[in-house]
């Protein structure tokens, strides 16, 4: 795909960051330079994920590059998700200003913002004002918006100044559209989240765990249901795998309970193997979730789901044979994990449902409807 026009990607969280979002970015990346378009990526060193290495530059065989600017690593990020003025005021003004200062000294008028998430957003605004450049913005999330009329409006302000709008999921969708109320139009797309599945899929792995955990240790992960689940189930082996503020009380589980083995952070390219070393991966999210990166990821390599209602993929997938969906309570956890584990048949036909619908839903090609509507 050949364009003169060069995809300026503004994301205050990127690879080593352990995330969905920066995950999907990963991907997103790799298809622009498979596919020769050039970029540049404008990121912060990991915020959330501590002692972990990285570049603060990388350059591609046709000049795109990534480049990041130097920031701190604490727990402050996902506490302040609940405060999103603080939120704001933490990752913004300091992101803003580093892109201001690199765009002021690398001023590129073929540039098409594409920026992620709201923060992003705001210093994509600022630069399409300044600079009069085309600008896209994607959610990752579906957004915990306030009460406050100030702030809802400033968030109305930087949707209604992008030129396109393009969504992780319709319960996003809707959420973009009912704020901005009768100003919506065509701009609000969705897009869909794509795994390489040539990496993700069904390998020939003894079945280590029964239950399988992947994502932040947070309260609203959920990860308190896993863990009172391990306390209870004594027969049935947990795997969880990821870091955060709860990573200091997963690891004493682990070192209290034989049936809990906590790897912590595991790098992308090695995940498949965790995934399919398990029989079932549970997500017990307590919030709405965008499209929980650990379902592509979990049924590409064929394993089954049990989740909440929040885990909103659902609405997207509308396949009961490969994701199970319960309330958000350890009881009800229980019965369906019991359920599950005890029909090893059943099991299989999720498996190969989940597989199957990988395949039809989740490859490179919808790459191919994104860089369609930004370019």
């Amino acid at each position: 795909m050949k364009n003169d026009k060069e995809i300026l990607i503004l994301t205050p969280c990127y690879a080593p960051n352990t995330g969905g979002a920066e995950t999907h970015l990963t991907d997103y990346v790799d298809q622009l330079n498979l596919k020769k378009i050039k970029f540049t990526l404008l990121t912060l060193s990991p915020i959330t994920t501590k002692s972990v290495k990285y570049k603060k530059e990388e350059f591609f065989s046709n000049g795109s590059k990534i480049k990041r600017f130097k920031f701190f690593s604490s727990n402050l990020y996902h506490t302040s998700e609940k405060f999103p003025l603080f939120n704001f005021l933490y990752i913004v003004p300091y992101f803003t200003f580093r892109v201001l200062i690199y765009f002021f000294f690398n001023n590129n008028k073929k540039f098409i913002i594409h920026s992620h998430g709201l923060n992003a957003g705001v210093t994509g605004t600022i630069l399409k004002k300044i600079y009069k450049l085309k600008h896209i913005l994607s959610t990752h999330a579906v957004y915990e918006i306030s009460n406050n009329k100030i702030y809802n409006l400033f968030i109305k302000y930087i949707l209604t100044n992008c030129n396109k709008i393009i969504c992780v999921s319709k319960i996003s969708s809707d959420q973009i559209k009912k704020i901005l109320s009768e100003n919506y139009d065509e701009r609000v797309s969705i897009f869909t989240y794509w795994v390489d599945l040539n990496k993700f899929k069904p390998l020939n792995i003894e079945k280590k765990y029964d239950i399988l955990f992947v994502g932040r240790l947070t309260e609203k992960k959920g990860i308190k249901i896993i863990l009172s689940l391990v306390k209870t189930m004594s027969k049935v082996k947990f795997c969880i795998v990821g870091n955060g503020p709860e990573q200091k009380n997963v690891y004493e589980f682990s070192k209290k309970f034989k049936n809990l083995d906590y790897l912590g952070r595991i790098d992308n390219e090695n995940i498949p193997s965790i995934y399919n070393a398990s029989k079932i991966i549970c997500i017990p999210s307590l919030y709405q979730e965008g499209y929980a990166r650990v379902v592509l990821e979990s049924l590409s390599c064929g394993i089954p789901i049990i989740a909440t209602k929040f885990v909103s993929s659902h609405n997207e997938i509308n396949n009961k044979n490969c994701i199970f969906l319960t309330d958000t309570d350890v009881e009800s956890f229980r019965k369906q994990i019991n359920e599950k584990l005890s029909n090893d048949k059943k099991l299989q036909i999720a498996s190969n449902n989940a597989r199957m619908h990988s395949e039809k839903h989740y490859s490179s090609k919808n790459f191919e409807n994104i860089i369609k509507k930004i370019m």
